[in-house]
């Protein structure tokens, strides 16, 4: 059995671009499960600290996302879903 986290966990989530309804959908029903969605656009930094890195959509634009998660620190490194 996996315990719940003490602390609300902060997802980031990408957004290919402003409005596109899948991420807002996300960051709803993320908000609703008591989780903290951090909404990004591609091209920008993944926001810190992030537990999760949440991303969809065509996967080949999202390697250059993968490997900027990848970099970063260790201790700041999010999980990704894809």
């Amino acid at each position: 059995m996996i315990a719940a986290p003490s602390a609300a966990k902060i997802i980031a989530v990408l957004s290919s671009r402003s409005g596109d309804g899948i991420s807002e959908m996300l960051c709803s029903e993320l908000e609703c499960l008591n989780y903290s969605p951090v909404p990004f656009a591609y091209g920008s930094p993944i926001p810190e600290p992030a537990d999760v890195l949440l991303s969809f959509g065509p996967y080949g634009q999202l390697l250059p996302v993968w490997q900027q998660a990848a970099e970063s620190r260790a201790a700041c490194r999010p999980v990704v879903l894809a």
